[in-house]
């Protein structure tokens, strides 16, 4: 029989402090909803509807993660130790020289479309006392939404030799499954991590994003979207553009890496995956099975490409893809760009 020990401490408001033996939490919340942020560092949505009993519980904070190219990963939490961040902090201040002024215009239209939604919200609220300013503003953000484009357009010679430069990402776009890896972490307790002393957290994206719609192009570029950061590979140039800001790179400025990374994954295994190992949750030092412990499932290694896009040690994008075989595609391309 275990003891348990637990102190709630209300600072009003809806605000709590949880003292445990698994260390200090805290929640905020009214009567039918609240947020929870537990010692072990997950986060606790509990929603209800108060006298009835009914509730719904969701915990999230552990995420798919993979390990670096040389050893396998796996789509639990380890124990964390050191943490990296993976992702871009500031468009604002990273652009190629030629395309400032391109840039300039682009960031106009955003501003201006972040304070049509402010003064539109302003107006909505204020609309049962003033309404004709809120229909002003709903025409100007109509007319702005759907008639306040930039075109890109393009004519070619020689198409070919043209869209050779987004071709690497077409063929990354090829794999069924395209995530981005936005975190490395180093494992404080790797015998019991399936042996991985550094995973990688990754989130899937949308090969298949849209272009912001103040562009408008006689092209289909190929738009990487995750989250509310977009990549979009024209013939030459990229566009990345975030909930704020936007900047506009050459692929001169680039530099590509690309590999092979071992995944050890636990969902649905990708129709274009190959499986080269398997391994156990809980592992000693040779690699072989744990036998302590009698629940220690098996799961499969996949072998995943993995690439790498930086531009001027400023803007870092590092993608996997499910299909391996897209590194031979880019070795291909990159001999025949250098050709």
């Amino acid at each position: 029989m275990g003891f348990r020990v637990r102190k709630s401490i209300n600072l009003g408001g809806g605000f709590r402090v949880n003292i445990s033996k698994s260390g200090i939490g805290y929640s905020w919340g009214t009567k039918g909803f609240r947020v929870t942020k537990t010692a072990k560092g997950t986060t606790r949505t509990t929603t209800s509807i108060p006298g009835t009993g009914i509730s719904y519980v969701n915990e999230s904070g552990c995420r798919k993660r993979s390990s670096t190219v040389n050893s396998p990963a796996s789509n639990s939490c380890p124990q964390e130790g050191t943490i990296t961040s993976l992702e871009n902090k500031d468009l604002s201040i990273v652009s190629s020289g030629d395309y400032k002024d391109f840039v300039s215009k682009l960031q106009n239209i955003k501003d201006l479309n972040r304070f049509l939604n402010i003064a539109l919200l302003v107006a909505l609220f204020f609309a049962p006392y003033f309404e004709l300013p809120f229909w002003l503003l709903l025409i100007a953000k109509i007319w702005f939404r759907y008639f306040k484009k930039i075109h890109i357009d393009y004519q070619f010679e020689d198409e070919g030799a043209a869209m050779s430069e987004m071709a690497p990402f077409r063929t990354l776009k090829s794999s069924e499954i395209v995530w981005r890896e936005v975190q490395t972490t180093t494992s404080s307790a790797p015998k019991t991590d399936f042996g991985i002393s550094t995973s990688a957290e990754i989130e899937p994206i949308n090969k298949n994003g849209r272009l912001p719609f103040y562009l408008k192009s006689n092209i289909k570029p190929v738009v990487f979207q995750h989250k509310k950061e977009k990549f979009i590979f024209f013939p030459e140039k990229i566009l990345i553009e975030d909930k704020s800001n936007i900047t506009a790179l050459a692929y001169e400025d680039m530099s590509l890496d690309f590999g092979y990374v071992r995944f050890l994954y636990k969902d649905k295994i990708p129709s274009d995956t190959k499986v080269v190992d398997y391994k156990y949750l809980h592992i000693n030092k040779d690699g072989s099975p744990d036998k302590r412990y009698k629940d220690n499932p098996q799961y499969p290694i996949c072998l995943f490409c993995k690439a790498n896009f930086s531009f001027n040690d400023n803007i870092h994008i590092h993608l996997l893809c499910s299909n391996s075989d897209t590194i031979s595609n880019l070795e291909k391309l990159v001999v025949k760009q250098e050709s």
